[in-house]
């Protein structure tokens, strides 16, 4: 709290306690800050003032032993080291005894700095102190100069900021016992050292460089700064050497860095060479330099003498440095006084060109100049070679020899920072060596040739010319001729030896792959056969040749056989992978249309039909026959048929044949035979009434019997049509009434006319891409509807079910049935297999067809081929899809709505031949 300082006035040993105490003169009296008394316990004896002298007792006349304990400071989590200096270490023996602290506010971190060989010691358990224990070894004691540091004792700050400890010599619990040479205990004086936890340091370093400067010029000490950051003011001091360095007045700075700073911050103390330096950031904002920064450069008039040197030294005025930040930091100051030597003053700096050499070979950059410089004060500083045209140095030594083609200046700065530049010194340019080279290539084999016509450079050319991939030189001339096929390297030197390298390739005589034609070889006769033939032909190429079609086997020979009506190409390649592609349709004729018409009926052998054909390729010839396969008519009209049915065929010019059957009906007597409708619905292949989903193509053909001759005829879909032949239709079902002469009507059944399913296409995903450079990945086309056998045409060519050489990326599938019928699907050849990422379902769904998760996705399932299973809290099946693509919303297999809950989906993905893998999650359902 306060320390109180005596006037010693008594005689030598004399004595006197000093006491803390209340009586009737005062009492002690402490308030806190709300001015509240707070009581005191105070110790009568708290110190005591000892006059020593040489008879007192328990003294050794002031020659006992001095130990001093230095004060120290760090910020909490810092280490600070307590020096233990000493006074009368005279022929000391051993010594033992206890340091000891307070553990609240420090602990033991090290011993160092140590002066006494052979001590032992020891930190105690509760890190409150150490004991020790040493000897000097020899038994002839030891002796240190005082002021000698002993050991210092590194302490661990752990209190708060605030917070101190003595740290003193102890004899708890080691009795401290100092022993000389005689084993007489020595008497010991001990000043305590101390730690006290500060706040925080901040190291900030001011410093000046090494510098040169010259007698008479003018030299600006840069003053510079480490951890210059947000500060607000400064006060510090320079001490110059006044007999060298003279300050300018008025006073000049350059370079100035800091804000609201000028020469009133600079006072010369009057009678001292020590220069005040005051700065106050006032209004305007925290400051920061960046590290190494000049804060500001003070100049000087330089006096000498010379060749001299003198140290600016930054120093604490008043004995403190202050400096101070935005947050009132304490800062740990570190100075650094550089070194300034003063040399004479010399003669002018100049720079002479002597000689310049330009390129010696084209972008050798090997241009050259020679040059003195002479004048200033060495060594030189810098050298620097700079374009003419402005921009950053190309060379830093005086006589450079890899110079690039250009105008250049010798920039040269001496030891005291003087600059002269020499005149323009060009370099020039080497031409290229260019062989203008003209070549004849093969025409027949081995008639090559390489005609030179070279420029550049400096003219005597020589040759070499080598074919590769061989290293042999072959040819010495100019030009060379006769030679075969292949990459011929030139080597053109001129000369200086400047050298030019080139490759040149004489084309072999062509073995191109050529396409001839590609034709049918053998045309397909009937409508719906698939016995054609094609056949490519090609010429040149290297090698064998190999062929790929696209047709339905993915043939590999030529000619191709078995073919069906169509579009196909073939790629041929050769031995050198060169290819070609082609195309050829393959024809047919059309389907032979047979019709029955005009049928009468028949009383016994009175009746007959006409038959008309149309399609396939004319002319047509008719075969009649009865129910037992005699042949009762040979041509287009049937006549004097008995009734009941026939069969009627028709064959056209390539023998293609088409049948029917014909019902001639029995003639009703006076109208009382009932009518019968006998329609035939005429399929297609596949057996169904139309070729293709969507498509009108159907026909029904009637054979009416019965009631009496002619017929008419009302269909249920054209009231107006009256005709035995309705054509032109869609799927469904169909109903006609049939009237005869008399009037009597008969209504047929429902007549069907069916549709195939539509082309649907499912894809299968086998495998992936291996990686997006490589053509492997795996699909299979699942086809439903249509009529078989299909035809697929995928993104890279391939025609069968299966694809096996994709890359990643979109892909477009066509599928076509036998009749014609196609499809078409687009999807994205994935690349790599399932990772972590996908099957990722989204926890919770709110199915009200807002547009915001309604439907449970599951990331990456379109690409699988997949089947999830949902189930309720008890396990019951409640929802299940093959190829799930996020349509779950909340509804079950019987189309009913769920209740709010959370389900279990379980996921299979199946990819090929892989196992099968099985991923799970759960989705709440909120309404």
């Amino acid at each position: 709290m306060f320390g109180l300082r005596f006037r010693l006035i008594g005689k030598e040993c004399d004595s006197s306690a000093i006491r803390l105490t209340a009586g009737t003169i005062a009492r002690i009296e402490i308030l806190d800050k709300n001015e509240k008394e707070v009581p005191v316990d105070s110790i009568s004896g708290i110190g005591k003032i000892k006059i020593l002298g040489p008879n007192c007792p328990g003294s050794s006349g002031g020659n006992e032993l001095i130990i001093i304990g230095s004060q120290e400071t760090t910020g909490t989590g810092g280490v600070a080291c307590i020096k233990f200096t000493v006074k009368n270490f005279k022929s000391i023996l051993n010594a033992q005894g206890s340091i000891r602290w307070d553990r609240n506010v420090a602990k033991y971190n090290k011993l160092q700095a140590i002066a006494l060989n052979n001590l032992t010691y020891n930190p105690l358990a509760d890190s409150s102190g150490l004991v020790f224990v040493w000897d000097d070894g020899t038994g002839a004691g030891l002796t240190l100069p005082d002021n000698q540091v002993i050991f210092e004792l590194c302490l661990t700050a752990v209190g708060n900021v605030g917070a101190s400890t003595d740290v003193n010599f102890s004899s708890n619990p080691t009795l401290l016992d100092f022993v000389d040479v005689n084993n007489n205990t020595v008497p010991v004086s001990l000043t305590a050292g101390k730690l006290t936890i500060t706040q925080a340091s901040k190291p900030l370093k001011i410093y000046t460089s090494l510098d040169t400067t010259a007698v008479g010029s003018e030299f600006c000490i840069k003053v510079k700064a480490d951890g210059f950051t947000d500060m607000e003011s400064f006060a510090f001091g320079i001490r110059i050497d006044t007999t060298k360095l003279i300050m300018k007045q008025p006073c000049v700075l350059s370079p100035n860095n800091l804000p609201n700073f000028g020469c009133g911050a600079i006072n010369r103390v009057p009678g001292e060479d020590i220069v005040r330096v005051v700065w106050n950031i006032a209004t305007a904002n925290p400051y920061t330099i960046p590290t190494g920064g000049t804060l500001f450069g003070l100049c000087f008039d330089v006096q000498g003498p010379c060749p001299d040197n003198t140290t600016p030294r930054i120093t604490a005025f008043g004995g403190t440095f202050e400096f101070e930040d935005n947050a009132g930091s304490n800062f740990n100051i570190s100075v650094s006084d550089g070194l300034v030597t003063i040399n004479c003053a010399s003669a002018p700096l100049t720079v002479t060109r002597n000689s310049v050499s330009g390129e010696k070979c084209y972008k050798a950059c090997n241009g050259a100049a020679n040059m003195t410089t002479t004048g200033g004060r060495m060594p030189y500083a810098k050298y620097e070679w700079i374009p003419a045209t402005g921009g950053s140095s190309v060379s830093n030594v005086e006589d450079p020899t890899k110079l690039f083609p250009g105008s250049y200046r010798l920039r040269v700065t001496d030891a005291d920072g003087k600059i002269a530049i020499s005149d323009i010194v060009t370099i020039s340019a080497a031409t290229e060596i260019l062989p203008n080279a003209s070549i004849t290539h093969e025409n027949i084999g081995g008639d090559g040739a390489i005609t030179l016509n070279p420029s550049g450079g400096i003219p005597g050319y020589t040759f070499e010319w080598v074919k590769l991939p061989g290293s042999t030189v072959l040819y010495t001339t100019q030009n060379i001729a006769g030679v075969p096929c292949g990459n011929y390297a030139l080597k053109v030197s001129d000369s200086r030896s400047c050298v030019k390298r080139d490759t040149f390739r004489v084309d072999c005589a062509s073995k191109v792959l050529t396409l001839d034609s590609i034709r049918v070889t053998t045309e397909i006769k009937c409508f719906g056969e698939c016995n054609g033939s094609a056949r490519v032909y090609v010429s040149k190429g290297t090698g064998t040749l190999t062929y790929k079609w696209d047709d339905s086997a993915g043939s590999v020979t030529n000619p191709v056989n078995n073919l069906c009506a169509g579009t196909y190409h073939v790629t041929v390649s050769d031995a050198a992978s060169n290819s070609i592609t082609a195309t050829i349709v393959v024809s047919a004729p059309p389907k032979i249309n047979l019709v029955a018409n005009n049928i009468l009926p028949s009383s016994g052998s009175d009746g007959a039909a006409d038959a008309s054909a149309s399609g396939g390729t004319p002319s047509y010839s008719y075969v009649w026959r009865d129910s037992l396969g005699n042949v009762v008519s040979g041509a287009s009209a049937l006549r004097n048929a008995f009734p009941g049915p026939y069969s009627l065929c028709v064959t056209d010019g390539n023998s293609c044949i088409q049948c029917l059957e014909v019902i001639i009906p029995r003639k009703s007597n006076g109208g009382g035979n009932t009518i019968s409708i006998n329609p035939v619905v005429d399929n297609k292949p596949g057996g169904s009434g139309v070729t293709c989903f969507g498509v009108c193509d159907g026909k029904i053909i009637l054979s009416p019997s019965g009631g009496a001759t002619p017929y008419s005829y009302k269909w249920s879909h054209n009231a107006t049509l009256n005709s035995n032949i309705a054509d032109g239709l869609c799927s469904g079902n169909y109903k006609v009434t049939v009237t005869d002469a008399t009037g009597s009507s008969a209504v047929s059944n429902s007549i069907n006319i069916s549709s195939p399913g539509k082309v649907s296409i499912s894809l299968r995903r086998i495998s992936c891409a291996t990686d997006e450079s490589t053509a492997d990945g795996k699909y299979e086309a699942l086809i439903t509807g249509g009529t078989s056998p299909y035809t697929f045409s995928w993104c890279n060519g391939e025609t069968t079910s299966t694809a096996i050489a994709l890359e990643d990326g979109r892909c477009d599938l066509s599928v076509t049935d036998v009749n014609g019928c196609q499809s078409s699907e687009s999807f994205v050849v994935c690349v790599t297999s399932p990772n972590a990422e996908c099957f990722k379902g989204l926890l919770a769904i709110s199915p009200n067809n807002d547009g915001l998760n309604d439907r449970m996705t599951i990331s990456c399932a379109q690409d699988y081929v997949n089947y999830l299973s949902i189930f309720d809290r008890w396990g019951n099946l409640v929802f299940s899809a093959s190829n799930y693509i996020d349509q779950f919303e909340g509804i079950d297999n019987d189309g009913n709505e769920l209740n709010e809950g959370t389900y279990m989906w379980v996921m299979k993905v199946t990819e090929g031949s892989k196992n099968d893998v099985y991923y799970k999650g759960t989705v709440t359902i909120v309404k």
